[in-house]
């Protein structure tokens, strides 16, 4: 495959100034790329977050030392500081794509449990980067604020769709939905060795896939799916705390105390009374 990017032709939109500082996140740019059959970028290396969703045709990226196959409505993350290169498949690869900067970007993408790896997500939303492009036209320090906070909510969407693909847990026999096991967490029995059971694996094998896929432990993801549920629970309805601890799956209201105390050194009463976000 070629390295001659003069073929490629790309239409973006960045913008003007530095990213304001303190604003954790702010959207860098917004663009659509055409890619010939075969074409590719050649090996670079960026100092911000990049996300691109293809329109149509195919391409893959690799990343590290592997080759990633980038599908008609699948998403790729390009990361800082880690060599990547774009390359057509045997039909041109049309995508569009975003840019943020700043110091929460990357660990944004990280604490969203975005995949490091391209997944399949849906139908590109084209109205969704045109709105981007509107907000990155306006330079004032109002349309950066109103620009990043857009970027937030489309990588906020991303996320969703990323937790709703089926990952596979353990080989190709069994595959464990994210989403599922979000539904189920008022389960108290949903523990790790329960995940293990229904993924066919030992607990060691399902420790090794989910630090692979999500980059934690199962436990840590059990506790962090837990955590987030109680805290929305807690801050946005009135039910009772021993309601709240049912519906996270601990077995009574002493136990979500105790969960809360070691998690955000605060007391379920005294999270909820703070309106802590």
């Amino acid at each position: 495959m070629g390295n001659n990017v003069s073929r490629i032709s790309e239409m973006f939109l960045l913008r003007t100034d530095p990213i304001s500082p303190g604003v954790p996140l702010g959207l860098r740019s917004v663009g659509r790329a055409f890619f010939p059959p075969g074409m590719s970028s050649g090996l670079r290396t960026i100092d911000f977050v990049q996300i691109l969703w293809t329109v149509q045709g195919e391409g893959s990226v690799l990343i590290g030392k592997k080759d990633y196959p980038v599908g008609t409505g699948c998403i790729a993350v390009c990361f800082p500081d880690s060599p990547h290169r774009l390359t057509a498949g045997k039909k041109a690869w049309v995508y569009r794509w975003f840019t943020v900067d700043g110091t929460y970007a990357e660990a944004l993408i990280t604490a969203f449990q975005i995949p490091r790896h391209p997944f399949f997500a849906g139908p590109c939303p084209e109205n969704r980067f045109s709105t981007l492009a509107t907000y990155i036209r306006n330079p004032s320090p109002a349309g950066e604020k109103s620009a990043s906070g857009e970027a937030y909510r489309f990588i906020a969407d991303i996320a969703y769709r990323s937790s709703r693909k089926k990952r596979k847990i353990g080989g190709c026999q069994t595959e464990l939905p994210l989403a599922e096991i979000a539904a189920g967490i008022s389960c108290p029995d949903l523990n790790v060795h329960a995940l293990a059971e229904r993924a066919g694996q030992s607990r060691c094998t399902l420790h090794r896939k989910f630090k692979a896929e999500l980059g934690m432990s199962p436990k840590k993801y059990l506790d962090s799916i837990r955590l987030q549920k109680a805290l929305a629970l807690l801050r946005e309805t009135n039910s009772p705390i021993s309601a709240v601890a049912r519906a996270c799956g601990f077995a009574s209201a002493n136990y979500l105390a105790k969960f809360l105390m070691r998690k955000k050194k605060l007391t379920p009463s005294q999270f909820r009374n703070a309106r802590h976000i």
